[in-house]
């Protein structure tokens, strides 16, 4: 491992590199998620957290849940949530095409 008489003259082995793991390496995948807080809802879904309390104060946002003092999201209800949102967005297409006739 070393070079004959390397230690006595000083050399020392390379020191190891440090390897940063990809982002969300350390995390669970989406459907291992049981439960979401309102920072992680927000980033997994790709909106910010004004646009997630603005849709809870129109009434589109998630359902909520209060564990203690935190405020979760099922996975439930994220998935019951998009499905809505794609519906949203099927049916307003669906307008836009039946004005444009």
């Amino acid at each position: 491992m070393f070079p004959p008489d390397s230690r006595s003259q000083g050399w020392c082995p390379p020191s190891p590199v440090l390897v940063q793991p990809p982002p969300g390496a350390g995390e669970l995948p989406l459907a291992d998620t049981l439960a979401f807080s309102i920072p992680e809802f927000c980033r997994r879904h790709g909106i910010s957290r004004a646009h997630f309390y603005n849709l809870s104060r129109s009434g589109d946002g998630p359902a909520l849940m209060r564990v203690g003092r935190r405020t979760l999201i099922s996975a439930e209800a994220a998935a019951e949530w998009r499905r809505r949102m794609e519906q949203v967005d099927r049916d307003a297409v669906a307008d836009a095409r039946r004005a444009d006739s």
